[in-house]
This record gives structure tokens, sequence and C-alpha cells, in this order.
């Protein structure tokens, strides 16, 4: 089995930044969770927090984890202040423009949206993504499963950038747990570091206990080849 060095990623940590968030009781597993995420990652890694409503309320620059950048999103997630109502578009455009003009070429990149609320986008936005090769994931509060127009865009944007969209329940009293949300982060953030290692034991076997009929006569090509 081949052990990949840590992984190189750069990424736009959505953060919302609603009313809602406020009044339910989010934001304080909000700041908990986002600032536990940030101090787990690695200096081979570099985020931009954005901060955002119905529009973008403030950003970061995309920052590597060093002391230095950390200390700064950790005053940045702490200052937020939650005000107005949801809306992706202008969030998910900065992070694009940030990735696409200074992403390193050899790192992941990946977009952690985190909401309590359904927001629209740009019909664009997966061909935009899928382009550019980054992936988008979604941490959604909400108490029940929604099938609006609004939430199933949300989910298949995540489908089909090759993230994934989390759901977390806030319970009958309506509070989200802090440990579930740094989860989800932890989640996603691994799926995108991992997006791109070619590993011994997943990819270049010839069978497992999950290989497809397409990857086996692709590994056999693969191996002849090599022979």
């Amino acid at each position: 089995e081949a052990t990949p060095a840590a992984s190189a990623v750069d990424l736009v940590l959505l953060l919302d930044a609603s009313s809602s968030m406020d009044t339910s009781g989010y934001s304080a597993p909000r700041t908990d969770a986002a600032t536990q995420f940030v101090e787990a990652l690695g200096e081979n890694v570099r985020v931009q927090a954005v901060s955002f409503a119905a529009a973008i309320i403030d950003a970061t620059e995309l920052l590597p984890m060093d002391d230095g950048g950390k200390a700064t999103l950790r005053d940045f997630i702490a200052a937020i202040d939650s005000v107005g109502n949801t809306d992706f578009d202008a969030p998910l455009d900065l992070a694009v423009e940030t990735l696409s003009n200074q992403a390193r070429s050899d790192a992941s990149q990946a977009i952690l949206l985190l909401t309590d609320g359904e927001g629209d986008f740009s019909d664009s936005m997966a061909d935009t993504l899928t382009e550019r090769g980054i992936r988008f994931f979604s941490i959604r509060i909400a108490a029940y499963n929604s099938s609006s127009d609004q939430v199933r865009a949300l989910q298949d944007l995540a489908a089909d950038t090759g993230g994934f969209d989390t759901r977390l329940d806030p319970g009958p009293d309506g509070s989200v747990d802090t440990a579930d949300m740094l989860t989800a982060f932890q989640e996603a953030f691994q799926a995108a570091a991992e997006g791109g290692r070619l590993t011994l034991d997943e990819d270049l076997l010839i069978s497992s206990e999950e290989t497809s009929l397409y990857q086996f006569v692709v590994r056999l090509a693969v191996l002849a080849l090599c022979a």
C-alpha cells in the first residue's frame, strides 16, 4: 500500500451569516466548530473564509494555515455578525474567482458551504466548478428533508462536482451540536483532500470487494501496459 504525502488543499469556507443563524442559536456552534476545524488543518492547506447573507458581508484572503493564517481566521470567524436573508450566488462566484486565480496547480480545490437556509445560484455553476476541477460540499442545518427546488439544486451541485451534501438535524430542542458540525466539516475536507490521491490498495489492485467490471478491465489494461 502506498502512503501519500499530506495533500495540498485550497479551500473556500462559506459561512452563512443570515439573521436566522443567530435567532435559531446556530451562531455559537458555527463559531466553535469552524474555529476548531481551522485549528486542526495542516500547513499544506490554504483557506479563505467568507461570511454571507443576501450578499457577501466580509471575506479574508486565501491564507496559509500557519500560526498567522489561523489567527486571522479565528478573529474573522469570531467577529461574524448575523444579519439579513440568504443567497448563494455572490459567495459562490467569489469562491470560484479566488480558486481560479489563486489556487496552486498541485492542490485539490474545494468549496465548503455551511447554511441554515435556501438560496439561489447560477444554473451554470455546476459546469463552472466541474471545468475548473473544484469540488463542492454543503452542510445544511435543516429539521426535515426538504424537496424544494433550491435544496435539490444544492444537493445536485455537490453530487455533480464530486462532493456531497450533509444535513444536520437540529433535533426536537432546535439546537445543533458543535461536535456534529465539526465532524461534517472534517468529513467534507477529508473527501476534498483525498480527491486526487492514487493508492495501490484502492486504485491499482486488479480486484477488490467493490471493483466494477469497468474498473477491472481498466486495471488489467494498465498492468499489461506496465508489463
